[in-house]
């Protein structure tokens, strides 16, 4: 099927990327926690809103300053149906990646489908804000993420080592 679209040797987006600090995660973010923040602004309560993660090696997640629970932990990444926790106006997704040793990343790939049907995708990307501290109020919505730095991409849903990951395909 790539051979018949043209695409040999190139890989297809998928929207969201594995971010990181800019640093190298290896060296640097060794055995450390960065906080990364996703800033959703919508003009209405969604209908249904999902979404899928991944992280190198460990996280917690927050919305809007809640801690939230997944809905399945397996094969596929974390499943989060989170319907009921955003809503009209301003909403934060915050995560706190922890890396162990080696490579360090995160991708996020979601949905939320407004009230009228229309559907917007939610990706991790250089959008995304990431500091290597947490500040009071870090994970919830009016805190002044300006100072942040934008989040590094790492590669597509395919970079090397974690292109075994469906899910993002």
């Amino acid at each position: 099927l790539l051979l018949a679209l043209g695409l040999v040797g190139a890989e297809p987006s998928t929207g969201a990327s594995w971010i990181w600090f800019p640093e190298e995660a290896a060296v640097e973010g060794a055995g450390q926690t960065r906080y990364f923040r996703c800033r959703l602004e919508l003009a209405q309560t969604p209908r249904q809103v999902n979404l899928r993660a991944r992280w190198d090696d460990g996280a917690s997640f927050w919305v809007n300053g809640e801690a939230v629970t997944p809905r399945s932990d397996g094969p596929d990444g974390t499943v989060w149906d989170l319907t009921s926790q955003l809503r009209r106006g301003e909403n934060v997704l915050a995560l706190a990646v922890t890396n162990s040793i080696g490579a360090g990343g995160l991708i996020v790939r979601g949905t939320i489908t407004r009230a009228d049907g229309s559907v917007e995708e939610i990706v991790s990307d250089k959008k995304w804000r990431v500091s290597r501290t947490a500040s009071d109020g870090w994970n919830k919505p009016g805190f002044n993420d300006s100072t942040w730095a934008a989040a590094r991409v790492v590669g597509s849903a395919y970079a090397s080592p974690w292109y075994r990951h469906p899910t993002f395909h």
